[in-house]
């Protein structure tokens, strides 16, 4: 497919004088001005959305920009939805499509005359009638577009581009309502964009620095080698080595307030939104964060040990903050665990399970009245490990067979290749929950990097 043309500015600055001089909705209209919805809002669908996005934000945020078109297309009934991301150069690109207008993902198209050009140039939500009036190279796009809505994403001043749905059919509009899901599903999406780019920047910094490690034991076994003939000074040595440790001194620095800036970010949504469902899902999505900052602050707490997460403190730091998060219960929680380290790429994992269950517990199994939950991460006689987590509440309380619980606690049992299931006590009242890892699975476990 050629490539679209790119009109003169001063041609693109006419066009667009003449527009603001026509009737509102007949080219640009901003989204505070958009009519009331014609279709009824889905208010649990939306939240469900919102939960699900927050969930990939904290655990996979590669994976948000494609599944956050597909639910923008679904939530506003639209044809198609994009994301148009900023190129070097100043150009966008159709970076990720949906719908109808699926084949045209990857298309360049100009930031100077374009309708995410004029959605950046405002800085604000826009609909745009009829687009091809204005910019003729989208009367090539078939089908043809009747109505794109527009959402700009930035990270402080500097723009990323652009969120968007498309109506190809002439009885369809778009409205408030849609504005408002655009503009809360584009929210997450900038968190997963400048969350990916800080995780590519911590990876950066961290072979940069396995890479000076290794050059440094090799100076140092050269230095060996030379001290059978004469006598050196080590302080350059020592220097070098100090340099070395501040590098990782600077990542993990870096990655600490990349996390403390997404958790405020959802701290701040929350307090926002209007919805208690999405209140919930992004406080949830807050909780899971700050696990994830737990881990990455046990992980680089000793600059030379950066291969396992001591379990038995993991543990009981996730145990110490859903207590303060639920003080007022009267449900006692207590953790153990064995002398176990696991690697990080599953140690956050199992936190995340525990953290899953025991809100799960404290939020459905007592019904205001006081009681206790255990939980033990333990070594088995073969070799293995167990996860039991046991409650005398009033019975089994997982949040339905497909509900986003149940879909993470298996997500993360399948992380660790281990067996679960829920059942009741052997005695007494209450639900207890196992989780069980064998002896090969659990040594990759504990070996793999």
């Amino acid at each position: 497919m050629r490539r679209f043309r790119i009109e003169s500015q001063l041609q693109c600055d006419a066009v667009m004088l003449a527009a603001a001089a026509s009737r509102p909705n007949d080219f640009l209209t901003l989204g505070v001005d958009l009519l009331p919805g014609t279709h009824a809002v889905n208010r649990e669908a939306q939240a469900d959305a919102f939960a699900e996005l927050s969930a990939l934000v904290a655990g996979s945020p590669g994976d948000v920009t494609r599944r956050a078109v597909e639910m923008a297309r679904q939530l506003c009934h639209a044809g198609s939805a994009g994301l148009s991301l900023m190129r070097p150069g100043g150009t966008l690109h159709w970076s990720v499509v949906g719908g109808a207008l699926a084949a045209y993902e990857g298309t360049p198209t100009p930031r100077e005359a374009s309708p995410c050009g004029s959605c950046l140039d405002v800085k604000a939500t826009v609909l745009i009638a009829r687009p091809e009036r204005v910019f003729a190279y989208l009367g090539e796009t078939r089908p043809q577009i009747v109505e794109d809505l527009i959402v700009p994403l930035f990270d402080a001043a500097q723009p990323l581009g652009t969120f968007w749905v498309v109506h190809h059919d002439d009885t369809a509009r778009f409205s408030a309502a849609d504005a408002h899901v655009m503009q809360q599903l584009a929210l997450q999406v900038s968190v997963s964009l400048r969350l990916t780019q800080f995780r590519k920047e911590r990876r950066l910094l961290m072979r940069s620095h396995q890479t000076s490690r290794r050059a440094l034991t090799r100076e140092l076994d050269a230095e060996r080698s030379r001290r059978m003939a004469f006598e050196v000074s080590e302080t350059a040595l020592q220097v070098a080595l100090a340099d070395k440790e501040t590098s990782v001194s600077e990542a993990h620095h870096r990655v600490k307030n990349t996390l403390q800036i997404v958790s405020s970010l959802l701290s701040l949504q929350s307090r926002t939104s209007r919805s208690a469902e999405v209140r919930l899902a992004l406080q949830q999505s807050q909780a899971r964060l700050q696990i994830l900052s737990k881990a990455h602050e046990l992980l680089y707490r000793e600059a030379d040990d950066v291969r396992e997460i001591p379990m038995t403190t993991l543990l009981a730091e996730v145990g110490e903050a859903l207590r303060q998060s639920f003080i007022y219960t009267g449900v006692s929680l207590q953790v153990s665990a064995d002398d176990i380290s696991l690697a990080p790429t599953y140690a956050i994992p199992m936190a995340l399970l525990v953290n899953e269950i025991v809100t799960n517990a404290y939020k459905h199994a007592f019904e205001g009245r006081p009681g206790a939950i255990e939980v033990q991460l333990l070594n088995t006689p073969d070799d293995g490990l167990l996860l039991r987590i046991a409650d005398d509440g009033i019975g089994m309380q997982v949040n339905g067979a497909h509900g986003l619980g149940m879909k993470l606690i298996r997500s993360f049992a399948a992380r660790l290749d281990g067996k679960f299931a829920f059942a009741p006590p052997a005695s007494g009242t209450g639900t207890v929950f196992t989780l069980s890892v064998g002896a090969a699975a659990k040594a990759a476990l504990a070996s793999h990097h």
